[in-house]
Formats: structure tokens, C-alpha cells, sequence
């Protein structure tokens, strides 16, 4: 060894080769060379060569090495080995940590990470080795080897632990995986035969099962989760013959999801179900061309079909006719052959799958993907509990908790970490909160914390679940049974730290309704709370500083209304610290938003002062770089920089922490990330401006470190992070403008390039979306410091243009205070506005002033110092632009005269409104024609100057509902300004103007309705064709004129083969209740003409064929089975003799005679032909010209707003359609269309669909509303809506909503809600229900009318409920999230959606009364997870008055949707977003009455059936002669009543009496009448909506409003009480 160390460095490696050579003769190498570690430090430092030789000697040497020297050695070869490119020397090291494991077992747990790192060496031969190595050294079971990977990977890591910490993932895959390459069955081919010759049944695969998911994807064609209208899950059809699905699948199926697949027989493990009919391979070597028969027109692709021969019998038919007549060769005839014969290649080559086939890509593709890897780990972690014993379980889990104790925070290593905490709810209690929360704070998976502390609030304490995945249940007081429910834990420390998170993610509504409901004890922290969620931030700022004051002295305490109790103020609660600490951070966070720069400053130093006392820290600033108490990083810095940057007398304080920050690294790097763009400023603002382009650059830095660790699921953080670059750009050209000025001082005009900088400012500011007023106060603060800095700069080169700078400085104070109002922050642009002032321009001033107002109006729309500033406004607009020539003053100008007509009798409203004003703004309104006219003639002034902007579209119903008042002036405004408005902007509205063209203002209208005749004539055929049918005489002879434009014999074509797919039983059904309607009223000689010249003919006349014709389709088919049934005299006799005779007995009676004749037909899918030739056959063609069929369409709110649009000409329609298995057998047919797309429609007869077109329409116009209100937009409120087309009274089409399924058949899958389940609480309930009711009551409806009276304890009721909410678990529909997301990013962002839905559809639904609300009538979009509501057949009220039964929740909040929400409560995290949600409805009442208005002029047949039942109950209570059936009056009278409570409900009145009116007609008066209104006004002792309504406001708050809703949706008195079949315990 003396040798090799006097050696020089080129002849080491030749020497130590020698002595490898010679070990065996060299005794006393081994000692030599324990005693020179230092010369072994030294080679294994050398170069590649030394030490890959030192290597191999210490390999040989190892086994000699004495004992006691081993491990002084090792320690050299562990901390000496810096690694290689060559993977020889690797390798050799490999060999030596291998042989010191296997000879020294002391030596393992330092041996552990290096060789565990060897894992992830990026050479496969020796990671091959490893892999081995390890695969022996760790225990042979799954859930020991996770646990020893768990528990002991990272002990004493040392320098290893970043390395192991990254590959961790993807070294643990690939160890688990190793396990099952021992087994012989690893390497077995997984199939028998090869496809083409197996027989194929019908199999279901289920992704739940571990059976059956590892083949989906092989097999499955693109799965499709879609709309079913069936009233229960439709079940799998079997495979029809020769149905063979050898396409590789487009996507996989979301986990929990069956879908219908055919597999072969052979290939499955798992029995399959009834088998099918069977495919049978052909002989060898025959090709389907010798097949006899096989028509010359078939097309055979992937998929084979079944044989159609002539005449339209398939060849299965003719089997089953041949059995008839043949039975001994049935059982080869009932064979179908296969089409053709594969060619090799063209089916997948199963004979080589074996189990390695899938394990060994999989683990080379997770090697080098640390995601996938983590998601492979969660499947392999869940399927080692599935076999683990209950104390392997405990040492898993506990092994997964040290894991976070350690504190990890390698995003990788912990993101699989929280994966599998999050795979298992047993751990939820083992993991402690606050080491989750820091490993998700250290490692960037803030979203997996989250998740994951909410898990552990949820599971972790008394709420754990079972081995099954279900809670364990604790008994309710009155309960028979246990009921499943989270018992959250009351644990504020992890609630704070869930608020903090929260905050992070820009979860602000989160965040402060779990503040509000764990932390805050004082009733003026939730008043505050819900003030700043409400953007009224001054007054928030208010409450947090009489809060602060009365805990420092106790008194009273000043603020917002006067002056405040301490003692209302604290509610005689001591706050926790967290609750304080949460006022001081918010009390900030107002200050920021309202701008007030100085009074941060002052509290900035407070905080800062009161520190350096506790702390003792000499130097006060450097305490805003303290970071020790907050995991966000330094609290005070920001804001510091904030306040002194926007304040002249105080930037020098900024400038001198800057330069104290220039020589120390560590806080220059935190300025840096926490205000990036304010040194950009501050340098500009300084004219330093290469400091400013430098800083710059760092802020570019900055946001692109920012962006990169976002996911992209994090929209909040998102939107914030994109703030960055507004300020950034801003400051470059800046900067460039300079450069400019530098390069060509001459031709450089100052005044001119700074207006040009400043009018492309104009339209750049942060949009309604924006979550705080700061980020619009820091542009506009930046911008005014720019300008002042660039004519600073300018002036020295003799450039200055100061009078432009001053005049652009007040336009950006002005653009800003419009932006703030958009965003709703008034108090911010009420202040900015003031910067401004009236020397911008009179008329820009007003205009954003008034902006000011009306959102001012809408948020107090009880103070009359608002209203008589809005006349001010309105005074001053009309003084300063009686014209209105901008789109955006006339706007304000509409929405101003709208404000002040809602004010006045809605029977006279331009005349009061006129009479309301006073002085100039009277005279002027007057001198304009009234102030309907003024605002009729404003918003066709904006319409034409601004299109089809969505703000002047909502105003549109509103101008004609004014049209048809009693006016003459607003009709003229119309008649002289439509034709100036561009033709797009008025087709939504088409309807509506048809509508109107009866009454006053149809010759008014026509012209208009002409000019969109000849453009758009398809787009209103349809309608035309329904609105004439309620013409009088006026409206006839204006039709006349409209008739010629709109002739179309192509869609009248159309629509005849649209009502020929119907299937004959359906259209049928159709013309039996109005057959039926006719024969009630003894009108018989009607209903005799009405059979012969349009029932019989269309259910069988015109279907009929020569008797040597065979019929074809399917109306050919069953008119020729069906016809002489019609024709006997059991039913209704040749030519329909006999219903001159008939009364209601004997008109069922052959109803149901018939009916059996009819209904032939089958679910599923069937060949167009078979329905529609002509649709089958339709190609289009150039000769059709502008007659050729264009696509269906509903004008939107969101297709207005990108212009005028083409109309797209039908080209063909898909070959198969689908039958659904609901009632009216609705069929799913696909048009294809010029612009190459395809559209899938749902066509539906039998059945009116105008009243679903009208709730789409009014659903359009409310996402209108919502979306230009700042509160709806902040919680993006809004409703999926879809097309609908009435095509005939009794025909539509509805738009097929994709990506979609029932709610009922999300939550109700096998491995959630079972069938057993759900039948086990509808008999539970059912049975409580009539044990309830008492002896004597036979039907559902003198049952549920029992429980109504007040002898019928509700605390029975309760426990009845919750009986059968305890046969199911509670968190099914949240599962289905979970399942839906397959991440926790992906989790929290469809719950964000599922919440901002079910508000949307909560206010609305509320709104517009829909009813019968089940969860059939909710799909479940799976990709975003919102909720689509469906069918609306019981709205305005229908479901409340007309029912037997009445539904009494206002909508849908039952357990299953409160659950989602959890560990919320589902009230107080909804009572924001629904109260915003009213907010906006209520200030567009205008618009949604408008649209309401056509129902009065277009009555529904269901309506008008339901105003005769309820005047015949009427009629019965009183005992009076009854009316003339059918009457008219009746029927205007119900309809307006339904309006009538729109608009109460739009007025704010209190919902309890606004339903207690609705129930009045059908109830008053009965036994249960007294009882029924207690239960709905509720108990002034426990009820919120009994003590609102106690306060006798005639019209209730948003917030009051939403709080009294929330209740009764959820009140178990009410849902109690609700129809089985609702399923409110569901």
C-alpha cells in the first residue's frame, strides 16, 4: 500500500490493479489497509480510473477484512463515493455495500440508503441487480414490504435523503411489482384461443373490480357517460349476435363507472352473466364473400353487424319464423355467422398477453414518471390493507405517520405520501394535522393537505371508518335506528391551519366559513366575516376595529351603524388567539383593498413596534423579514412596501430598506418573492430606470418560478399569480418609451406618446373575476406613479408634458373606479372616483358616477339618499349627453330609467316615473317623450353602437313588455330606432315578438319580424308555427304577411320525419288526452273530427300500404298489425263511429284495447332506416339552395356575445339512433352538419316542450344576470344550460348533454348505494309513513295529508327520516367526486363547481319554482363536477299547488348533496352564494318578468289543465255552480298568479308566506290546513325563518332570503313529510 501511496496518480490505477491480482498471496494487505484510511480516502476521490480499480480491490479484500475494521471502511466507501459516469465503477461499488450487507448484518441500517438509492441508477443492467438484491433482502409480503419501504427508507438517510426522497416513488412501484415475477403464472399467456375463434356474450365490466379493469382498456370502444331518461337505470342489453367490439378503447372509464363491453368467454376469470347470443367462427378458409345472401350493400368494418335482408327483417327474425316451421334444425339455424374472416393483424394478438405484458412497461414507464408512480403506489398501498391482517394495518399506518413526523418536503416524495394517506381514511386518525399540513406547506401540494387535514376533521376523530369504507355511527336522540354522519372535530387549532391553507389556495369563501363556524365566538367576527365576503369592505374594516377596541378597553366601540356594544360586539365571549390573529390579518387586508396607504403604514408600525417590544429586537425593520410565526413567509414586508411605495412622504423609508436589503442575500430574496413588482415600481418610481429594467426581468423570473409550480387545476392561485403581469408589462413599456424618447429626441412628441401609452392602459384593468380591489388599486396607484415619473424623466431632456400628466393621471383614477365598480368593491371606487374628480370630463365623470349609484341602489335598494342621488345622476346624464352617442353612456342611461320606472306602478310606469323627477331631469325626461320612451330609445342606442352586448340584451324583454303597455311612445321609439340595431342582437327574442304580435305592438314589431323572416327564417319557423295558434284577429292578419317569408317545405319536411320518429304508441298517447279532454267536456262531435281527420291518420292512416307491399318501417309495421284493433268495435269502429257514443269508461276500455296493438317496439339502439328513410337517406344537396334544412339552435346570452353567427345546413343524420326506456320513449338521433360537427339530439314526442324552451331561455337570461353581477361572479355562479326546439305543440328536440349521468345513477352503484339499500330505506320510510298516518288511510295522498295535521308529532316525522337516512351511507355522492377527480387538485376544483351549481340552481330554481326536483332530474357532469338540471315539467309552482302531494323544500338540499360538501356544513358554506345568487335575480327582475310575460299571451295545455283542476276544487269547496269548462278567464287568472309569485319572489318576500299563498287554492280549508302553515313558518323558538319573519319586513335581504331558504331545504320537519319517491332521505 506504501507503494500506491508514493505513487503518482497515473500509476495508481496500474498498481492497485496489480494488487487485486495478488491478494491471495499478499497476508497483511487487508491491515495495511485498514490503517491507511486516509490513503483509501484519497483514491476513492481520484479519477474515474483510480477509483473504479479501488473498487474492485476492495470488493476482493472485503471477506478478509477483520471485524473490527468493517465498518471504519465502510464509512470511507459510504462518504468517498461521489459517483461515476462509468457504470463499471457504479457497479463495483454496488458489490461491495452488497457483500458488507449480506457478511456484516450490523452494518445494515447504514448500508440501507445508499443501496436503496442504487435504485434509481440510471443504467438498467445494474439497477436490474438492485432490483434483484432487493427483491430477496425485503420480507415476500405486500403490505410488510410497503411498511419496511414506509418505515425504515429514510432513518439515517443522511446525505441520501434528497436522493431517496425523489426516486422513492419509483423505486417502491418497482419493488412491489418485483413480487410477482417469481410466480410462474407472470409469464403464462393470460388467454386460451385466439380471438377470432372464441364465442362472445355480453359482459359488464365494473372499473371497481379488480376482475375485470386490468382488461378494459383492451377492449372497451370510447366509454360515454351520458343522459339517461329512463326512470330507473337501464339495464345491460345483451350482445346481439356477431356484435364483436375489437377497437383498442379511446378512453378509460373514470373508477366506479360500468359500462357494457363484449369480452370472450374464455378470457374471463370472474362467471359471466346470462349468456347471449353466441358468434360463431367461420370454417377454415371460407371468406365472408361465399356467405349466400349477404347483400351487396353491406358494409363491414371493426364491428361487426347484424345481416339486414329485404323487407327490413333481420336475420334473427328469420330464424325464429324458420324455428316456427322447422324445430328440428333450430339449433343450427339460430346461429349467425361471422361476416368475414379476420385477417391476421386486424384483431389484437391475445395468445401473447401474459401478466408481464402490462408489469414490465408499467414499471419502466413509472421509473421515469414520479406522478404516475405515486398513483400506481395508491393502488398497490389499497390492494396490501385489502390483504393485510388488522395488525399489519396498524404497523402500515403507522409507519405512513412517521413518515410526515419526519417533515418531508420533496414535492414528489411527499405528494406519494399524501396519496396514500389519502387512499386510506384508517390513517386519518393516525397522521397528525399539523405534520400534514407542513409537508404540504414544504412540499408546494398545498391542494393534497388540504384534503387531507379535511379527511382527518371528518375520520380521524370519532368518525373513523370501518374495514367496508363506511363511518362508524353514533345514535341520534330520536332515531330507531343509527344514523351515518360525520362528527367533525371541534379542533380550532387544525380549523386555523385549514384557514390558512385555504387562504394560500385563494380559497377566500372557504376560508371564511370555516373561520366563522370553528374559530369566531364573537358574534362581531361572523358580522364582519360576512361583511368582507359581501365586498362591503369598509364596513368589514369597521367591525374589526370596534372589535379590537372593545377587547382592549372593554367599552363601547364605534362602528359602522353608530355606535357598538362591546357587549353585542364580543356576544360575552373571551376570543381564542386565533380568532384575534384572523382580526389583524383581515383588518390589513381591508386596508389594502380600500387603498388607504396611510393608515396601513400606521398599522404596519403598530404591529411592528408592539413585536420588537415582546422580542426585544433592536432594529424594528428588521422585523418585517421575520417569517418565524407564519409558514407563508414574512407578514408585515408586503404590505410595508406597499404603503410607502403609493405614499410620496413615506417612499424614502422604502428606499433606504432597500438599500440596507442590498448586501444581504437572504433578504433580498425574499423582497424579491413576495414583491417582485413593487421594486419594478419603486425603481421607476425613483427614475432609476436600469434598476427598473432589471428588476424587471426579475419579476419576469419571479412569475415564471410561480407559474411552474402551480397546477393547473389552482384557479385562484392562478388568477392571482397572473396579476403579476399586468404591472410587469406596464413597466416595460414604460421603459421603452424611454428608449424611444432616448433614440430620437427630436421627432419625440411627450404629450402625444403618453396619451398613446395611457389610452392602451384604458382597456386593461383586472376583470369581475378578480378576488380583491388591491390588485386594481396597485395597477392604477403604478400607473399614476409612471406617469409622473416618465414626465419627471422627460423634463430633463426639455420633454415634460405635466398638463397631459395630471389630465391621464384622473383618467386612470377614473377607469380604475369603473373597474373596482364591475369587480362590486363601491367603497374602493367611490374613493378612486373622488381622486378623479369632474375635471376629467363631464360626461366621463357622470357616467362612471352613476355606475357608482345603480350598484350602490342594488346593494341598499331601501335608502332613499341613494335614489335621490340616482335622480342627481340622472339629472346631470341627461344635461351632459341627452344623446347618448357611446354604447356605455346610453347603457347607463337604460339601466337608469329602468331603475326609476321599477319604482313606480308597474301599470303606469312611464308617466310616475316621469312625475317622480323633479327640475332639469323632469323637463328633460318630458321633452324625450316619458321615461319608458327614453329608455326604449337608450337601449337601441346601445344595441346599436354595441351589438349584441349581453348588458343591453337582458334589457330587451323589459322594452316589450313596455311596447305592449299603453304608451304610444315607446312604441315609437321602437319603430324609428330598430332598424339601426343589427338583425343578431334581436333573434333571441324572436319568440317573444311573435308573441306580441296580437296585442298593441305588433305593427310595431312586424316590420323588425319581417327583416329577421327573410334573414333567419328558419330559426323562427318553429316558433312562428306555435305563437299562430293563439292568434285573434289582429294577429292573424299581421301572420298573413309573416307566412310567405317563413314557407319552408324542406322543414316542414323535417319536421314531419322528426314526428315519424316517435314511435306510434307515444304519438298515440298524445292524442288520447286530448281525445280525452274533449270527451270529459262532452264535446263529442269535436272529438270525433279530431280522430278521423288527424289522430287515426297519424297513428295509422297515412302509414298504411297496399296489402302486396311489405311494410319496412316501424310505423309501416305496427299500422299494418295494429289497424284492424283501431277499426273493431271493441275499440273505436270503422272511421271512429263509435266516440259519437262514447263517455270517459268506454273510452279507456278501448284505450286499452289498442294500446297492446301498439307498443311492438324495442329500447336500444336501431337502425334509422327502420324509423326514417328519409332522414336515413339524406344527403344534402347544392340544388336545395337556402330551403335546405339548418341545424336547431337556441340563442344564448354566451353566443351573443361573439357576434353574429352562420347558421350551419344539415348534411345527414347518423344511421342508428337510440330509444331510451323512459315512459315517452324519447330517441337519441345525431346530425351531422356543414361546419363538420356532429350533434347529438334528443327527439320527444308525445310531450309539450314549451315550457322547458321558456326555463332554458329564462335560464340563459339569469346566467346573464349572474354573470355582470360582481358577488354571482366572484362564487362563478352559473347554470349549464342546453337547446331546446319546440317543433309542434307535442314535438321537440332537446340537445343531448354529454359527459353526463342521472345524480340517482352516480350515487347509486353497487359499490356506494346498493339496490338492497335504497329498497331497504324506501320500506323503512313507507312503513314509518303509514305507522305515522294512523288506521284508516288506504292511499299515499290521505297519508301524507295526515302527517300534515297537528296531532302528528314532527319529532315522529324526524326520526322517520332519519331511519331511512341511516340505511345508506351519507358520503355517497362525495365518493362519487373523489372517483370523478382521481387527485386532490382535481377533487377541490369539482367541488368548487359542484358548489357554485347547486347554488346557481338553487336561486334560480327558487325563483322560477321548479319542482320535482329527484335526482333524476340533476345530471352530474363528470368532468367538472357541476349538476345540469334537467326536465321541468312542475315549475312555477306546479309541484306546490297542483300536486297531491306537495313539496314544500324550495329546492333540493338533501343529505347526499349536503354531504359533498363535508366537512362543511352545506348551509353556512351555500348562504353566500345563494344570497349572491338572489342578489343578481332580484336586481334583474325586470328581464326574467319579461320573459315571463309570453306565458300570459301563450298559455301552456298544462297550465290550462291545471287552472280547470284547481277551479274545480275551488268550485267544490264553495259548493257553486260550476263555469263554463275551458274558460279562458280561469286560465289568464292562473297564469298570472304563477307570475305574480315570481315577482314576490324577485320583491323579497318571505318564502314561507310567498309558499303558503301557493298552497292556499288546493289546501285551505282542510283538516291539515292550521298544521300546514305552523310547519312552514316554523318555530319562533328554534326556526330562523320564524324570528325574520317575526321582524314583519315586508321584503326580506338577499341574505335573510337565502338563510329562510336554507332552512326550509333543510328542515327534517319538511323533508319529513315529502313523497317517497322524492327520496328525501337520498
Amino acid at each position: 500500500m506504501s507503494a500506491v501511496k508514493n505513487s503518482r496518480r497515473e500509476v495508481r490505477a496500474v498498481a492497485l490493479a496489480v494488487l487485486q491480482r495478488q491478494t491471495t498471496r499478499l497476508e497483511g494487505l487487508a491491515e495495511d489497509l485498514c490503517q491507511n484510511t486516509r490513503l483509501l480516502k484519497e483514491l476513492l476521490g481520484a479519477d474515474e480510473g483510480v477509483q473504479a480499480n479501488t473498487h474492485a480491490l476492495l470488493a476482493t479484500l472485503l471477506p478478509r477484512l477483520p471485524k473490527h475494521h468493517v465498518g471504519s471502511v465502510m464509512d470511507v466507501v459510504l462518504l468517498g463515493f461521489t459517483g461515476h459516469s462509468n457504470p463499471r465503477c457504479r457497479s463495483q461499488y454496488f458489490v461491495i455495500l452488497r457483500d458488507a450487507w449480506q457478511q456484516h448484518d450490523e452494518l445494515r441500517p447504514r448500508l440501507r440508503p445508499p443501496l436503496l438509492a442504487l435504485l434509481g441508477d440510471p443504467d438498467p443492467a445494474l439497477r436490474s441487480q438492485v432490483l434483484h438484491f432487493w427483491n430477496t433482502a425485503l420480507s415476500g409480503s405486500l403490505p410488510e414490504r410497503l411498511r419496511e419501504l414506509l418505515a425504515d427508507s429514510l432513518d439515517g438517510a443522511g446525505q441520501w435523503a434528497a436522493r431517496l426522497e425523489r426516486q422513492w416513488a419509483s423505486s417502491t412501484v418497482a419493488l412491489c411489482l418485483a413480487l410477482a415475477r417469481p410466480e410462474k403464472s407472470y409469464s403464462a399467456s393470460l388467454f386460451t384461443v385466439p380471438l377470432a375463434e372464441c364465442e362472445f356474450s355480453e359482459y359488464s365490466i365494473d372499473t371497481t373490480s379488480q376482475n375485470t379493469l386490468g382488461v378494459a382498456p383492451l377492449f372497451s370502444q370510447q366509454w360515454e357517460a351520458s343522459q339517461a331518461l329512463a326512470d330507473e337505470p337501464e339495464a345491460p342489453k345483451q350482445a346481439r349476435a356477431g356484435m364483436v367490439r375489437a377497437t383498442l378503447g379511446g378512453t378509460a372509464a373514470p373508477a366506479g363507472f360500468s359500462f357494457s363491453l363484449a369480452l370472450p368467454e374464455a378470457s374471463l376469470s370472474a362467471p359471466a352473466a346470462a349468456a347471449s347470443a353466441s358468434a360463431t367462427q367461420l370454417p377454415p378458409g371460407q371468406a365472408s364473400a361465399s356467405i349466400p345472401g349477404l347483400a351487396a350493400h353491406q358494409k363491414v368494418f371493426r364491428r361487426l353487424t347484424k345481416w339486414q335482408g329485404a323487407g327490413g327483417a333481420d336475420l334473427g327474425r328469420v330464424v325464429r319464423r324458420r324455428e316456427a316451421a322447422k324445430r328440428a334444425t333450430a339449433a343450427r339455424e339460430s346461429k349467425v355467422a361471422l361476416l368475414r374472416q379476420y385477417r391476421k393483424g386486424e384483431l389484437p394478438d391475445i395468445i401473447g398477453l401474459s401478466p408481464a405484458s402490462f408489469f414490465d412497461p408499467l414499471g419502466i414507464t413509472t421509473s421515469r414518471n414520479s406522478a404516475l408512480a405515486a398513483q400506481l403506489l395508491q393502488a398497490l398501498y389499497t390492494a396490501a390493507l385489502d390483504v393485510a391482517s388488522a395488525d399489519q394495518q396498524a404497523r402500515l399506518r403507522a409507519a405512513l405517520a412517521a413518515c410526515f413526523e419526519r417533515g418531508p418536503s420533496n414535492p414528489g416524495y411527499v405528494a406519494a405520501l399524501q396519496r396514500l394517506a389519502l387512499a386510506d381514511r384508517g390513517a386519518a386518525g393516525i397522521v397528525t394535522i399539523p405534520a400534514a399540513a407542513a409537508a404540504a406547506v414544504a412540499s408546494g401540494g398545498l391542494q393534497a393537505g388540504v384534503l387531507q387535514v379535511e379527511e382527518a376533521l371528518l375520520f380521524g376523530g370519532g368518525g373513523a371508518r370501518d374495514a367496508a369504507g363506511e363511518p362508524e355511527r353514533k345514535k341520534r336522540r330520536h332515531a330507531r335506528v343509527a344514523v351515518s354522519e360525520p362528527a367533525v372535530r371541534r379542533d380550532e387549532s387544525a380549523w386555523a391551519l385549514l384557514c390558512d391553507m385555504y387562504s394560500q389556495l385563494g380559497e377566500d369563501h372557504l376560508a371564511q366559513v370555516a373561520q366563522a363556524a370553528h374559530i369566531a365566538r364573537c358574534p362581531g367576527t361572523q358580522e364582519a366575516t360576512a361583511a368582507y365576503g359581501a365586498r362591503r369592505v369598509a364596513a368589514a374594516f369597521s367591525l374589526y376595529e370596534a372589535l379590537m377596541e372593545a377587547v382592549t378597553d372593554g367599552s363601547n366601540a364605534a362602528g359602522p351603524a353608530g355606535k357598538l356594544q362591546a357587549s353585542w360586539l364580543l356576544g360575552g365571549q373571551e376570543p381564542s388567539a386565533s380568532e384575534e390573529a384572523w382580526w389583524f390579518a383581515q383588518r390589513m387586508r381591508c386596508l389594502e383593498e380600500l387603498g388607504a396607504w396611510g393608515e396601513l403604514l400606521v398599522v404596519v408600525d403598530m404591529e411592528l413596534d408592539d413585536r420588537a417590544e415582546a422580542t426585544g429586537a433592536p432594529a424594528k425593520d428588521s422585523l418585517l423579514f421575520d417569517s418565524s410565526d407564519d409558514w407563508r413567509g414574512p407578514k408585515y414586508l408586503r404590505p410595508f412596501v406597499l404603503a410607502c411605495l403609493f405614499q410620496n412622504s413615506n417612499r424614502q423609508r422604502l428606499t433606504e430598506l432597500l438599500s440596507s436589503a442590498a448586501t444581504n442575500k437572504s433578504r433580498r430574496v425574499l423582497l424579491e418573492g413576495h414583491a417582485a413588482v413593487e421594486l419594478a415600481a419603486a425603481a421607476a418610481m425613483n427614475c432609476a430606470w436600469d434598476e427598473c429594467q432589471a428588476e424587471i426581468e426579475a419579476g419576469w423570473q419571479q412569475f415564471r418560478s410561480r407559474w411552474g409550480a402551480l397546477d393547473r387545476l389552482s384557479e385562484a392561485r392562478r388568477l392571482d399569480t397572473l396579476t403579476m403581469l399586468q404591472p410587469l408589462a406596464e413597466l416595460q413599456e414604460a421603459v421603452d418609451l424611454l428608449q424611444r424618447a432616448q433614440a430620437d429626441p427630436g421627432n419625440f412628441d411627450a404629450a402625444a406618446e403618453l396619451s398613446a401609452l395611457a389610452a392602451r392602459w384604458q382597456g386593461r384593468w383586472p376583470g369581475p373575476a378578480a378576488r380583491s380591489a388591491a390588485a386594481c388599486l396597485i395597477v392604477a396607484n403604478v400607473r399614476e406613479g409612471l406617469l409622473e415619473a416618465l414626465d419627471t424623466t422627460l423634463k430633463r431632456s426639455g420633454g415634460g408634458a405635466w398638463q397631459e400628466v395630471v389630465r391621464l393621471r384622473r383618467e386612470v383614477a377614473l377607469d380604475g373606479a369603473v373597474a373596482l365598480e364591475r369587480q362590486g368593491f363601491l367603497d374602493a371606487a367611490q374613493d378612486l372616483l373622488g381622486v378623479a374628480g369632474a375635471s376629467v370630463g363631464l360626461e366621463r365623470f357622470t357616467e362612471a358616477q352613476l355606475r357608482i349609484r345603480l350598484s350602490q341602489v342594488h346593494a341598499t335598494p331601501g335608502s332613499t339618499e341613494l335614489r335621490q342621488k340616482l335622480q342627481m345622476a340622472l339629472a346631470a346624464m341627461l344635461k351632459a349627453a341627452p344623446a347618448a352617442a357611446d354604447a356605455k353612456a346610453a347603457l347607463r342611461l337604460a339601466l337608469l330609467c329602468n331603475h326609476l320606472l321599477r319604482d313606480t306602478d308597474e301599470g303606469n310606469a312611464g308617466a310616475n316615473a316621469a312625475a317622480q323627477l323633479t327640475g332639469t331631469a323632469r323637463a328633460m325626461a318630458e321633452r324625450a317623450g316619458g321615461v319608458a320612451a327614453l329608455f326604449v330609445r337608450s337601449l337601441l342606442q346601445a344595441m346599436r353602437l354595441g351589438g349584441g352586448a349581453v348588458e343591453a340584451q337582458l334589457l330587451v324583454p323589459r322594452a316589450l313588455g313596455l311596447l305592449g303597455g299603453a304608451e304610444q311612445a315607446p312604441r315609437d321609439e321602437w319603430a324609428a330606432g330598430w332598424g339601426r340595431v343589427p338583425l343578431y342582437a334581436l333573434l333571441p327574442w324572436g319568440a317573444q315578438m311573435l308573441s306580441l304580435l296580437d296585442g298593441a305592438a305588433g305593427d310595431a314589431l312586424l316590420p323588425a319580424l319581417q327583416a329577421l323572416a327573410r334573414s333567419n327564417k328558419q330559426s323562427l319557423y318553429f316558433a312562428f308555427g306555435l305563437s299562430r295558434q293563439h292568434y285573434g284577429k289582429a294577429g292573424k292578419r299581421r301572420a298573413a304577411v309573416l307566412e310567405p317569408l317563413l314557407a319552408s317545405g324542406a322543414m316542414e319536411r323535417f319536421a314531419d320525419e322528426l314526428h315519424a320518429l316517435t314511435l306510434p304508441l307515444q304519438r298515440w298517447q298524445g292524442w288520447q288526452h286530448r281525445l280525452e279532454a274533449l270527451i270529459l267536456s262532452r264535446d263529442l262531435g269535436a272529438a270525433f273530427k279530431l280522430y278521423a281527420e288527424e289522430a287515426f291518420p297519424d297513428v295509422i292512416g297515412r302509414h298504411l300500404l297496399p296489402k302486396h307491399v311489405a311494410p319496412v318501417t316501424v310505423n309501416q309495421q305496427v299500422a299494418a298489425a295494429a289497424r284492424a284493433a283501431f277499426e273493431d268495435d271493441r275499440a273505436f269502429g270503422q272511421g271512429g263511429k263509435r266516440i259519437a257514443s262514447m263517455d270517459q269508461r268506454t273510452f279507456n276500455a278501448a284505450c286499452t284495447f289498442v294500446t297492446g296493438k301498439l307498443a311492438r317496439s324495442s329500447d336500444g339502439k336501431v337502425d334509422l332506416a327502420r324509423l326514417s328513410p328519409w332522414m336515413a337517406a339524406y344527403t344534402a344537396t347544392a340544388d336545395e339552395g337556402e330551403d335546405a334544412p339548418e341545424m336547431p339552435w337556441m340563442p344564448s346570452m354566451a353566443g351573443l356575445a361573439a357576434g353574429a353567427q352562420a347558421p350551419v345546413r344539415i348534411t345527414g343524420f347518423g344511421q342508428s339512433v337510440r330509444i331510451f326506456a323512459s315512459k315517452q320513449k324519447p330517441i337519441k338521433i345525431t346530425i351531422y352538419g356543414d361546419d363538420f360537427r356532429e350533434v347529438e339530439w334528443i327527439v320527444k314526442g308525445g310531450e309539450e316542450l314549451r315550457l322547458d324552451q321558456r326555463m332554458e331561455q329564462f335560464l340563459d337570461v339569469a346566467n346573464g344576470l349572474l354573470a355582470r353581477d360582481p358577488g354571482a361572479t366572484a362564487h362563478r355562479l352559473q347554470v349549464r344550460t342546453y337547446a331546446v326546439v319546440p317543433v309542434r305543440s307535442s314535438l321537440g328536440m332537446v340537445e343531448f348533454v354529454g359527459d353526463t349521468q342521472p345524480l340517482k345513477q352516480a350515487i347509486m352503484q353497487p359499490s356506494l348505494v346498493t339496490k338492497e339499500d335504497a329498497e331497504k330505506a324506501d320500506a323503512s320510510y313507507l312503513e314509518g309513513v303509514t305507522k305515522l298516518a294512523g288506521p284508516g288511510k288506504t292511499t299515499l295522498s290521505d297519508q301524507y295529508m295526515a302527517l300534515l295535521q297537528a296531532n302528528v308529532r314532527s319529532e315522529a316525522v324526524v326520526s322517520n327520516l332519519h331511519a331511512a337516512e341511516a340505511c345508506v351511507r351519507w358520503d355517497a355522492l362525495r365518493e362519487v367526486l373523489l372517483r370523478y377527480a382521481g387527485s386532490a387538485e382535481a377533487f377541490l376544483a369539482l367541488r368548487r363547481a359542484y358548489l357554485a351549481s347547486l347554488a346557481a340552481i338553487s336561486a334560480t330554481g327558487y325563483i322560477s319554482g321548479s319542482g320535482d326536483r329527484h335526482l333524476e332530474n340533476f345530471l352530474l357532469h363528470s368532468a367538472t363536477g357541476a349538476l345540469v338540471p334537467i326536465d321541468f315539467g312542475y315549475s312555477f309552482g306546479t309541484a306546490v299547488g297542483v300536486l297531491p302531494i306537495p313539496e314544500l323544500a324550495p329546492f333540493r338540499l338533501t343529505r347526499q348533496l349536503r354531504g359533498a360538501l363535508q366537512p362543511h356544513d352545506a348551509s353556512a358554506l351555500l348562504a353566500a352564494p345563494l344570497a349572491s345568487g338572489l342578489a343578481a335575480l332580484r336586481a334583474g327582475r325586470d328581464a326574467l318578468e319579461g320573459i315571463l310575460e309570453v306565458y300570459l299571451r301563450e298559455p301552456l295545455v298544462e297550465w290550462q289543465r291545471e287552472a280547470r283542476v284547481l277551479q274545480a276544487m275551488r268550485r267544490k269547496k264553495r259548493d257553486a255552480s260550476p263555469a263554463e269548462p275551458g274558460s279562458s278567464v280561469a286560465d289568464i287568472s292562473h297564469i298570472s298568479e304563477k307570475i305574480g309569485v315570481v315577482s314576490r319572489k324577485l320583491a323579497g318576500q318571505h318564502p314561507a308566506e310567498i309558499l303558503i299563498t301557493e298552497l292556499t287554492a288546493r289546501h285551505a280549508g282542510t283538516k291539515h290546513w292550521s298544521a300546514l302553515q305552523a310547519l312552514v313558518r316554523g318555530d319562533a323558538a328554534h326556526d330562523k325563518r320564524a324570528a325574520v319573519l317575526a321582524k314583519g319586513n315586508a321584503n326580506l335581504s338577499e341574505q335573510e332570503q337565502a338563510v329562510c331558504l336554507l332552512e326550509m331545504a333543510t328542515d327534517a320537519k319538511i323533508l319529513g313529510r315529502a313523497y317517497s319517491g322524492w327520496r328525501p332521505w337520498l
